[in-house]
C-alpha cells in the first residue's frame, strides 16, 4: 500500500479497529484532505479505500470503532475545508473492507 502512495502525501495513521476485529483504518493525509481504508488481517492484508470519504475533501480529526450484532461500525469524525465539524458512520458486514456503507451519522 505505502509503494502506491502519491508525493502529496504528508502523514499516514494506522488506527485498530474494535477489539476482537481483525479490520483496522488507515488514515492518508494529504495536502487536500484524508482519505481513509479499511485494512483486513484475515484477508491478506488487504486494504479497501471508503472513496465516499475522500469525495468529501476534509480532514479526518477522530475514528472509534465497535462491534455489534451485525459486524464493526465505526464513527468517524470529520472537519471541512471551511471549518464545519461533521460525524459519519462506516458499517461494515462481515470482514470484506469492500462491503462498507458510508453516510452521515443519524442521531
Amino acid at each position: 500500500m505505502v509503494e502506491t502512495l502519491p508525493d502529496s502525501v504528508t502523514a499516514l495513521t494506522r488506527i485498530p479497529g474494535a477489539e476482537g476485529s481483525p479490520l483496522s483504518f488507515v488514515v492518508v493525509r494529504e495536502e487536500t484532505g484524508d482519505r481513509l481504508f479499511i485494512v483486513s488481517s484475515n484477508m491478506a492484508n488487504t486494504a479497501s479505500e471508503v472513496t465516499e470519504a475522500r469525495t468529501l475533501s476534509a480532514r479526518i480529526t477522530g475514528l472509534r470503532s465497535e462491534l455489534d450484532s451485525y459486524g464493526l461500525v465505526a464513527f468517524v469524525d470529520l472537519q471541512t475545508s471551511g471549518g464545519e465539524e461533521t460525524t459519519y458512520e462506516l458499517f461494515l458486514e462481515g470482514e470484506d473492507p469492500s462491503a462498507h456503507t458510508f453516510q452521515p451519522a443519524s442521531n
